[in-house]
């Protein structure tokens, strides 16, 4: 079974992993700029793409079970990328990025996009 296939059967199991990927995420930001490696800095970017790109991933099943759409995915997914920066304005060293935020969405799409690919290939 595939991986979307196997979380849209199993929306509670859905539903935990992405609040405890959510919660990984504002842990993330909480942590103080002087606190951060300097390859997250480096890599902010990419890391912004990878870490949206899991959301999406996880987002998608659940909310096509409920009839959600491809679009309402990627908002959502991309809306707690808004939240996390304005989060992040909060915590010392840190700040609210643009940047950071079109990687964020970038990362949705992609995530979401993929989920929706493997599902429709389930037979």
């Amino acid at each position: 079974m595939n991986p979307t296939a196997y979380l849209k059967s199993k929306p509670g199991l859905n539903l935990a992993l992405i609040a405890l990927y959510a919660s990984a995420i504002f842990i993330g930001s909480s942590i103080p700029g002087e606190s951060m490696p300097k390859a997250v800095s480096v890599y902010s970017t990419a890391l912004h793409i990878a870490e949206y790109l899991v959301l999406g991933f996880i987002v998608f099943p659940y909310l096509s079970r409920r009839g959600g759409t491809l679009f309402l995915a990627v908002l959502f997914s991309a809306m707690y990328g808004v939240s996390d920066e304005i989060h992040q304005l909060f915590v010392p060293g840190r700040f609210f990025s643009v940047a950071d935020i079109a990687s964020d969405c970038v990362g949705s799409a992609v995530g979401t996009l993929t989920s929706r690919r493997l599902g429709r290939a389930v037979p």
